[in-house]
């Protein structure tokens, strides 16, 4: 099916476009992502912050795009808080950036 292609200013012109070219970003755009396992995430932290740093943190939950990290001490929240945003692309570029938008650091409860 074809339809009418658009100049930047929303005008019709003459040139004709697929409809499929004209609706794949839409749907590029509206697809969901995948939500990662439990496993995946633990995986992905470990390789992300090295093996000493994750002896020390643990991703404990994924919600609305929060990635909350539980850590033993204040020098590792200190320290992982440095790195959060390469950490927060990094995860990004893994999943998308609906999947992961931020990371919150927070001291595990005794």
């Amino acid at each position: 099916m074809m339809g009418l292609a658009r100049d930047p200013g929303g005008r019709a012109t003459k040139h004709p476009q697929r409809m499929r070219d004209l609706l794949s970003p839409l749907v590029a755009h509206l697809t969901v992502a995948r939500r990662p396992s439990a496993e995946e995430v633990d995986q992905l932290w470990r390789k992300l912050v090295g093996s000493k740093a994750a002896r020390h943190s643990r991703p404990t939950s994924l919600r609305r795009g929060e990635l909350l990290v539980a850590v033993d001490t204040s020098v590792w929240l200190w320290s992982l808080s440095f790195q959060r945003q390469r950490l927060v692309e990094e995860l990004q570029a893994a999943w998308g950036h609906e999947t992961v938008s931020a990371i919150r650091f927070r001291m595990k409860s005794s």
